[in-house]
């Protein structure tokens, strides 16, 4: 039970910043979009998103394929931090 709090500790401080924020969000919609095309849609650099996504996976939010030369991340749905996060996103999106 500790543990899941301090993993959802975490993932708070991590999307606590309004751009990480924006590119989880982005990647919850499910539109499998990879990093060079978040960093269009946010009109921030590929090292840039490609950084935050690192912090992702260094914390467990993400997995991550390569589809040739792109990198493509997931939510990692099956952490219930992840899992209360999304659903707290989901419960509090402006459609």
């Amino acid at each position: 039970m500790e543990q899941d709090s301090n993993n959802l500790q975490k993932v708070m401080e991590l999307l606590g910043d309004e751009t990480r924020f924006k590119l989880f969000e982005i990647l919850l919609d499910g539109n499998n979009l990879c990093v060079s095309e978040i960093s269009t849609l946010l009109g921030i650099s590929v090292s840039a998103t490609s950084q935050h996504f690192r912090m992702f996976e260094l914390a467990g939010l993400v997995s991550k394929t390569r589809d040739g030369q792109k990198m493509c991340y997931r939510p990692r749905l099956t952490d219930p931090a992840v899992v209360a996060v999304a659903n707290l996103i989901a419960a509090n999106k402006v459609t």
